[in-house]
């Protein structure tokens, strides 16, 4: 089993060692191949562009009409050839780039005849065939009388980059090209040593790739296999072994839930063998199914426990102080939200209506503030009530109201509690909402705002901003559900780095108040 082991151990740490080298071979290649192509446009547009220049100001100084009679005579002693050719040298000369300088005049689209050459060994007239790369640029000279250079590229005297100038008579016509080579096998070495090097460079690359997953494949299997050991201790009934919380945090954590794991497997082995000994008879899966119902049922005396004496404390105890009372007060609200919240489950459950009945808005607002003036408190943000001046009453479920102001407010204290001074604001007010008279409610805070790509969702059903854990997303869906269904409406406008504003507008006479319809959102059912 252990060599079994031992044998997947290796295969990992091969598979992680081999593809970290490869991956990085690959990256390090990939980049060196943009690099050299790079280089080899830049270098190649540097040369050409220089000898296009070189040929560009040649051919300001070539004489077009002498040019012309040396065509037409083809005498090397004329005084006109003598010129042009002091010319041509004087370019090679000047310029380190120019291995050979000659002008040509066209016999066809891909022949013309050397007119003047600074190389001896070729005749005035003998024709030249040029290449297919060259072919259309010497075609572009002649046309459009602009001047040019060529890619590299390569005949039966090795490879070229070539520039391309037009040579003008006295009224401005082209009557000849002047051309200017430059050999480019240095260029083409220059490319190779770059090429070597960026092989040179990956292979290096992946050696220490190799090293370096053969650490990180280590450093990642040493808490794996003390997991297989926990694993097989386990499996054989030794749930004593604890794992080290190392490497990364993935694995620290998978080893904390291991750990966790054996925990409560040694507890409820221990709680099993202890029911064997005290129920040595038959019926052990009936007595555990017991001992089960009596721990549920024992969970809720203590809750009744803690509503009961609360209540009965702030009953009795006129003299303790007032915040003593307010803290008992929220103990005692927030027990009796656990009774309503199961309530409306079974109300949920029947498909009833909410209490509908006048409510005092005001009144709702400031029950919520003071609920949640403790969490406030403790974040150290201040909650602003404006209440709104001769409010008149709305029908509504009180309880599903405050729910809704509850969940606008808790959100409101979460998106404040990152800034510097914290600061949520609850008004109310008359509001129409556009068709008839109403109750407007809104609750504003100075937190980071909404990203505009995240307002059109806000509404929907599971959808957070908040980090995991601290939200499920059913909060605003929950309050849009219960507004609608009140006949009201519930807007956002929220600016980033500003804040966010959210308004509850409320009929005076809910239109689906004749309506079976629970207040129980439909994001709670789904």
């Amino acid at each position: 089993m252990f060599r079994t082991g031992d044998a997947s151990r290796r295969s990992l740490r091969f598979e992680l060692s081999l593809g970290l080298a490869v991956l990085v071979s690959l990256g390090i290649l990939t980049a060196g191949f943009l690099l050299y192509q790079r280089q080899r446009h830049d270098l190649q547009e540097y040369l050409g562009m220089s000898l296009q220049n070189i040929a560009r100001t040649g051919a300001l100084f070539l004489d077009g009409d002498a040019h012309q009679k040396v065509a037409a005579t083809r005498d090397k002693s004329s005084e006109e050839y003598r010129q042009l050719r002091e010319s041509l040298d004087r370019i090679r000369r000047e310029n380190q780039l120019a291995d050979d300088v000659y002008t040509l005049e066209p016999v066809s689209e891909a022949v013309t005849r050397f007119i003047v050459i600074t190389n001896d060994s070729t005749r005035v007239g003998e024709d030249y065939h040029l290449s297919r790369e060259t072919i259309p640029l010497v075609q572009r000279v002649l046309k459009e009388g602009v001047s040019l250079y060529s890619p590299i590229y390569t005949n039966q005297h090795g490879r070229w980059l070539t520039a391309f100038a037009p040579v003008r008579d006295s009224q401005g016509r082209v009557v000849a090209v002047l051309d200017v080579d430059y050999r480019a096998d240095v260029f083409w070495r220059e490319l190779a040593t770059i090429r070597w090097r960026i092989i040179g460079f990956s292979m290096a690359g992946a050696l220490v790739a190799l090293a370096a997953g053969l650490w990180y494949a280590r450093r990642l299997a040493r808490p794996l296999e003390g997991m297989v050991l926990q694993a097989r201790e386990v499996a054989q009934g030794d749930f004593s072994r604890r794992l080290p919380m190392l490497g990364a945090q993935e694995v620290a954590d998978l080893a904390g839930t291991l750990n966790r794991m054996a925990a409560q497997l040694q507890t409820q082995v221990d709680e099993l063998q202890r029911a064997h000994l005290e129920r040595a008879h038959a019926g052990r899966l009936a007595s555990l199914g017991a001992v089960a119902t009596e721990l549920a049922h024992e969970m809720n005396q203590p809750l009744t426990a803690i509503q009961g004496i609360s209540q009965g404390i702030l009953d009795q105890s006129q003299d303790l102080p007032a915040a003593t009372r307010e803290y008992l007060q929220v103990v005692v609200e927030e027990a009796r939200r656990l009774r309503d919240l199961s309530q409306r489950l079974r109300e949920f459950s029947r498909r009833s209506r909410g209490d509908m009945r006048p409510v005092d808005v005001n009144a709702v607002v400031r029950d919520v503030c003071l609920l949640m003036g403790p969490t406030a408190r403790g974040r150290r943000i201040h909650i602003q009530e404006i209440p709104g001046e001769d409010l008149p009453e709305v029908v509504a479920d009180r309880q599903a109201l405050e729910q809704v102001i509850l969940n606008l407010l808790a959100n409101a204290l979460d998106a404040a509690e990152t800034r510097p001074e914290p600061r949520v604001t609850v008004r109310t007010a008359r509001g129409d909402g556009g068709t008839e008279p109403g109750v407007e409610i809104s609750v504003e805070d100075n937190g980071s705002g909404i990203p505009p790509e995240v307002l059109p969702h806000i509404f929907e059903p599971f959808f957070s901003t908040k980090d995991s854990g601290r939200g499920t997303g059913l909060g605003l869906a929950i309050a849009q559900d219960i507004v609608e269904r009140h006949g009201g409406m519930i807007s956002v406008k929220s600016q980033p780095d500003t804040g966010s504003c959210f308004r509850v507008w409320l009929p005076l006479t809910p239109r689906s108040l004749a309506s079976n319809a629970p207040l129980i959102p439909r994001a709670a059912q789904q």
